[in-house]
């Protein structure tokens, strides 16, 4: 089943694929974590994110020191508007060593996060001068 697996998802299918790796994982495959990951990846590439996150996090159990699974779980859990979740995510995988999607991934959601704080301000800080003004004129 997880060479059938292998073969759907190269070949882009990746709901049949994320089905081959369930199987494998139902008949006893060996390395559960890696068809756990994999199984995340088919999933999140067919926006089953909920389901991506799931096992993807059931992986990083299996296999903590997985700087790929982290990687996934952080870019799972970013496409589903949990940034803080996901940065922490992204710094495990950092942490583990050696994964330059990760790093990349979590400097890319720490600059957005800031980006959003910085428009979340502006926007504060707007709406108390519009209010400043609006008393202004009512005096």
């Amino acid at each position: 089943a997880a060479s059938e697996a292998k073969r759907l998802k190269a070949a882009g299918r990746y709901a049949d694929a994320a089905e081959q790796y369930a199987a494998a994982l139902r008949f006893g495959h060996p390395n559960k974590a890696a068809c756990y990951g994999k199984r995340a990846d088919c999933l999140g590439r067919v926006g089953r994110l909920e389901e991506a996150l799931a096992d993807f996090s059931m992986a990083t159990r299996l296999q903590p020191s997985s700087g790929a699974h982290l990687a996934g779980k952080a870019y799972a859990l970013k496409l589903l508007g949990r940034p803080k979740e996901a940065i922490a995510a992204a710094a495990a995988s950092v942490a583990c060593g050696n994964h330059p999607p990760a790093e990349a991934l979590h400097a890319q959601l720490l600059r957005e996060t800031r980006v959003d704080q910085l428009v979340k301000c502006a926007s504060d800080t707007t709406a108390d001068a519009e209010a400043d003004y609006a008393a202004d004129e009512a005096d």
